[in-house]
């Protein structure tokens, strides 16, 4: 069984032989980065026969991955995508799969909590992955079945084991990507507070009912900016119903970790 193995070039599948079936003889690529380059390993780790399609640009010109892409979907009997949601070459092989009839297998890859589950349960017309506002719903793959031609992994989200940038760990807390305990709560409203107001100020006096002279009046207050951004998030708290009355702390800034 002659198996391709496409997908963008922004994903590295270290795992890849979880999707590959076990009566699989050859693997079939196009010795790009990414998903090929993980495509090309597994075959040599695993002693398969490796065919890869090469872009001819001599002869196509810009259009050399798509033609290579079609020779690709030609010559394998089935074909395996992992799509990144953005690489127009890899959805031009899933779209061309489909008007084909070609059996195919789509890997949904992401972060945390993006909505991966949502989006599959959209594209099946049914409730078939489990999903929830807050990261690790989704525990185990599951392929769901769109219809014949069509199956789609869902997959738990995927991060990287260290957060080397201490704004992209806080951009993850704030979208709900990670876990409550990793980071201070406090901090993470602090911060989405503070952004808010320097950026998105109207949005987030509409979306609480905010009086923007009240909120101009606390900002030009005479103390440290942070007790002004603490006095806005506990008059956001009493429009929630989270507190009863105001009752102001002095806190330092948020600590860095």
């Amino acid at each position: 069984m002659k198996i391709a193995v496409v997908g963008s070039r922004s994903l590295n599948v270290s795992c890849l032989g979880d999707f590959i079936p076990s009566d699989v003889d050859e693997i079939v690529s196009g010795g790009a980065a990414g998903v090929d380059t993980c495509a090309r390993e597994y075959a040599r780790r695993n002693g398969k026969k490796l065919t890869e399609f090469f872009p001819d640009y001599k002869r196509y010109g810009k259009l050399a991955p798509l033609y290579r892409n079609i020779q690709i979907i030609e010559y394998a009997d089935e074909v395996i995508a992992f799509w990144d949601g953005k690489s127009t070459g890899t959805k031009y092989v899933i779209d061309n799969c489909m008007k084909t009839g070609r059996k195919i297998r789509v890997m949904i890859v992401g972060i945390p909590n993006v909505g991966k589950s949502s989006f599959i349960n959209r594209i099946a017309k049914k409730t078939s992955a489990e999903v929830g506002n807050k990261p690790g719903v989704t525990k185990q793959k599951q392929w769901i079945r769109i219809n014949e031609k069509i199956e789609l992994l869902d997959t738990p989200g995927v991060l990287w084991p260290k957060f080397e940038n201490e704004k992209v760990a806080m951009n993850l807390a704030i979208t709900g990507t990670i876990k409550d305990d990793i980071l201070e709560l406090t901090e993470v409203a602090y911060t989405l507070t503070k952004f808010m107001l320097e950026n998105y100020r109207n949005n987030l006096l509409q979306r609480y009912s905010l009086d923007e002279k009240q909120i101009n009046e606390i900002l030009n207050q005479e103390q440290a900016e942070n007790e002004n951004i603490y006095e806005i998030m506990q008059l956001i708290g009493k429009k929630r119903g989270a507190i009863l009355g105001l009752s102001l702390i002095h806190i330092s800034e948020p600590t860095r970790h």
